[in-house]
């Protein structure tokens, strides 16, 4: 970063505390919200399903889901593994002004 960006070195912390996921997303959805970033008609992707059986509250299951209907021969479902133990890691951005902010802590890693 520059000091000429004009932040002062300022960091803005008012999202600090906020819990914030990290996912590793299979190339084939990755692929598709690049289609989707050039589209002025921006439509939902994939979705990540939160499953939980009561008998076993302490082993959650996510499975992100293709929407919508994609003429290529591709999976429409992909299971995702949660991982407890990571390096804690935050999420910060920075505006095109030079503006930098920490958006959040991370809580949960999926791949």
């Amino acid at each position: 970063m520059d000091e000429d960006q004009g932040n002062d070195g300022f960091l803005d912390m008012g999202k600090a505390d906020k819990s914030v996921w990290l996912m590793k997303c299979p190339i084939v959805v990755a692929k598709s919200w690049e289609k989707q970033a050039s589209s002025s008609d921006s439509q939902p992707v994939a979705k990540v399903v939160f499953s939980l059986d009561p008998l076993k509250p302490d082993e959650p299951q996510f499975t992100m889901e293709m929407v919508g209907s994609e003429t290529e021969r591709i999976p429409k479902s992909y299971t995702l593994n949660m991982f407890k133990d990571f390096v804690p890691m935050c999420v910060f951005s920075e505006t095109s002004q030079g503006a930098v902010a920490m958006e959040g802590r991370l809580s949960i890693n999926l791949t």
